[in-house]
């Protein structure tokens, strides 16, 4: 088995990991030259993270595999939060404008008696 850090990035590869929809920028980066998997690896955690947990990569450890799943919960965690918090200041704002239009009928109405 060839060892990881010269395993090339084949275009079998490239064309899989684009059928399991991975990013645009990591495909480009992976077909710009050829490329290893040390050097994904170097390049990009959360990339690397995704191609061992898609099995685009041979031969990963145990260990290997764990701390990438491990990675890749904790960023899906991290987005959610921050997604939540998106929710929540976009409640916030959308009863700041309720209460907004309820004040202008309210005076609009008063106004108009």
């Amino acid at each position: 088995m060839i060892p990881l850090y010269q395993q090339l990035i084949t275009p079998e590869i490239i064309a899989l990991a684009r059928a399991r929809r991975a990013c645009a920028a990591a495909v480009a980066w992976a077909e710009a030259s050829p490329r290893t998997f040390a050097e994904l690896q170097a390049k990009n955690m959360d990339w690397w993270n995704w191609a061992v947990l898609h099995n685009l990569v041979n031969e990963v450890t145990p260990a290997q595999f764990e701390r990438a799943a491990e990675a890749f919960v904790l960023h899906r965690l991290t987005a959610l939060r921050d997604a939540i918090a998106l929710l929540r200041d976009a409640l916030a704002l959308s009863r700041a404008c309720a209460a907004l239009r309820l004040t202008a009928v309210t005076k609009i109405e008063t106004s108009e008696k």
